[in-house]
């Protein structure tokens, strides 16, 4: 089992929150590096879309 300072410096290295490396919370990510302003945009509404559907089901 990892020392809290340990888990800290964990979650910086893969860029996510403490509790998600605890199992206490969900975290996906998509890395956008590269892509023009406008099309990380147009992810962002087609993510925003996707979610829509699948409450609706």
């Amino acid at each position: 089992m990892p020392s809290p300072a340990f888990l800290v410096e964990l979650a910086k290295v893969f860029s996510v929150s403490t509790d998600y490396l605890l199992g206490v919370e969900r975290f996906e990510s998509l890395n956008v590096t590269g892509l023009e302003e406008r099309d990380v945009a147009i992810l962002s509404e087609l993510a925003d879309r996707l979610r829509q559907c699948n409450y609706k089901k």
